[in-house]
């Protein structure tokens, strides 16, 4: 049941986006009638996206040195965890 409500989610899902695929390039530069900047609170989303976007790619630069192991244990590889907390070879 739940792998089938997600394929149902997804397809949804992807039809609603490619839906409004075609406005995106008219709402991002405001060739059309308003553009997302000229709405109330528009640069405020703009900047409040920029920021989670900028603050992701930094904490997944941060952790991508943590995946290691994780990939490590799920190949079936031992993995010894060190005293300090750390992982070893």
């Amino acid at each position: 049941m739940h792998k089938a409500s997600f394929i149902v989610w997804l397809g949804v899902m992807a039809i609603h986006v490619l839906a409004h695929l075609g406005r995106l390039p008219r709402i991002l530069l405001g060739s059309g009638d308003q553009s997302a900047f000229q709405l109330p609170g528009g640069v405020a989303r703009w900047l409040t996206v920029a920021v989670s976007l900028a603050g992701g790619l930094i904490i997944a630069l941060l952790a991508v040195h943590l995946a290691g192991p994780w990939e490590a244990v799920r190949a079936g590889h031992a993995v010894k965890v060190n005293h300090s907390g750390g992982f070893g070879q």
